[in-house]
């Protein structure tokens, strides 16, 4: 009877020794699988931020490029201008020279700042080799008509600003200072009486 327990409690602990391999076994298998899983999803999460960040970069670089396309349109819009601006100037200033003709005498400007006349063909030829005196040119001032021809617009001619805030009427007058050589009041054609001066470079025919 006795043996027969012994035999009994020997197999049970057999049996339990080799349930509690087996459990180690399993936890070590789960240990493994648990990190091969962390690895990969580590990795995973890696790949995932790495194309976060490429695709933020990208959307920046969209963004930056859209903002460099605009500040050049509006570059180039605003040099459209500018150049538009210079090509009348200089249509302006080559009817000025036009009207004028050719210089009747020159000057030479002294080391006070005063401007005098040459004494002779051979002072101004000197003067104007050296290089290092001022010289300018004096016109006969143009006839009172020729004056009027040189004009860009007439009175009664109906205009409007080129750019800027609005305006459009019938020039009503002329104007001339040291900044405006040529300049027009318009009387706007909504609200009569109201009169803005401008300078002829500002305005054009309203067609």
């Amino acid at each position: 009877m006795m043996a027969e327990y012994c035999r009994h409690c020997k197999e049970l602990s057999d049996y339990l020794a080799t349930a509690q391999a087996e459990v180690e076994r399993l936890k070590l298998e789960l240990a493994n699988e648990c990190q091969r899983h962390y690895q990969h999803w580590e990795a995973e999460v890696e790949r995932l931020k790495a194309e976060l960040a490429k695709s933020y970069d990208a959307i920046s670089n969209n963004a930056e490029a859209k903002r460099l396309r605009k500040e050049r349109d509006s570059l180039e819009s605003d040099l459209a201008k500018y150049i538009a601006d210079y090509s009348a100037l200089r249509a302006e200033v080559e009817q000025l020279r036009k009207a004028q003709g050719e210089p009747t005498s020159y000057e030479y400007q002294t080391r006070d700042g005063k401007w005098s006349p040459f004494i002779n063909q051979k002072h101004y030829e000197d003067t104007l080799a050296d290089g290092s005196w001022p010289i300018r040119a004096l016109y006969l001032h143009p006839a009172p008509e020729q004056v009027e021809q040189m004009r860009k617009f007439q009175l009664g001619d109906t205009v409007r600003k080129t750019k800027g805030s609005q305006w459009h009427g019938k020039v009503v007058g002329t104007y001339s200072t040291t900044l405006t050589p040529e300049g027009y009041a318009v009387e706007s054609s909504t609200e009569i009486g109201s009169v803005q001066i401008y300078p002829a470079a500002a305005l054009e025919k309203d067609k």
